[in-house]
């Protein structure tokens, strides 16, 4: 099934990491067009003078890049394991100009809409995280809900191509409710921090971190729908770049 992006594209769900790095790059300018055309002075080759001026993800400072896509990939694995999910596996990659900034998996029996609930779920905290540190520009949300997280939404919407019924809205709702529990943000943190030192997280170090913090976990304050049947397997590697639209589907 293919279904229409954005700006244009149109892609298969089921083979959206095949895009190129070209397709990457004709999407990214894409995002920013209006901003751009509103700021003729403003390009790729732009750097910013302030954290507030910063209206871009890959404008970033490396460390501060760095760090958010760790932020981004340690919320994936904590929400994962707090609606009953195993996380097996995340990394970083190895610089960030391949068009892959991370990963996770994960493995176990979920609801397509506890699914949803970990695929959306990371960008919001990731974006309120650089925006605590300073980070306040519009178009920089924009970037991550657009282009940053556009993965993650392709995850969900590939589940509702498949026959499921979900709701994006809620999933949010319900993601931030769970991260808003102290000990989910400071496993955030560990994770975090760990994941920048190792670049690489196995199941057993991963297991290590959550083990850490007292998280509670199951389907408590997470909406199912009625009348359904759970998917399975519970969550492939995740599909890559990420992007996340601040609509629903």
């Amino acid at each position: 099934m293919s279904m229409t992006l954005y700006y244009g594209m149109t892609v298969d769900v089921r083979y959206f990491s095949e895009l190129t790095p070209a397709d990457v790059d004709r999407l990214h300018r894409e995002v920013h067009r209006g901003f751009l055309w509103a700021n003729p002075g403003r390009s790729a080759e732009y750097r910013p003078g302030t954290r507030a001026e910063t209206w871009c993800h890959a404008l970033l400072p490396d460390e501060v890049w760095e760090e958010s896509t760790a932020v981004h990939e340690a919320v994936h694995v904590v929400l994962a394991h707090l609606v009953g999910l195993t996380p097996t596996r995340v990394s970083l990659a190895g610089n960030r100009v391949d068009s892959a900034a991370g990963g996770y998996s994960s493995v176990g029996t979920a609801d397509a809409q506890e699914v949803t609930l970990v695929s959306v779920g990371a960008v919001p905290y990731q974006l309120a995280r650089l925006q605590r540190a300073g980070h306040t520009h519009p178009e920089l949300g924009r970037c991550l809900r657009e282009l940053c997280g556009l993965g993650d939404l392709i995850n969900a919407q590939r589940l509702v191509a498949d026959g499921y019924i979900t709701d994006i809205g809620q999933a949010l709702v319900d993601a931030a409710a769970l991260l808003a529990d102290p000990a989910a943000q400071a496993a955030v943190d560990t994770l975090t921090r760990e994941l920048l030192a190792e670049r690489r997280l196995d199941q057993q170090q991963i297991h290590a971190v959550l083990n850490g913090h007292r998280l509670r976990k199951g389907r408590r304050g997470v909406w199912i729908p009625g009348r359904r049947l759970p998917i399975l397997p519970a969550s492939p590697s995740r599909p890559l770049p990420r992007g996340l639209p601040d609509a629903s589907i």
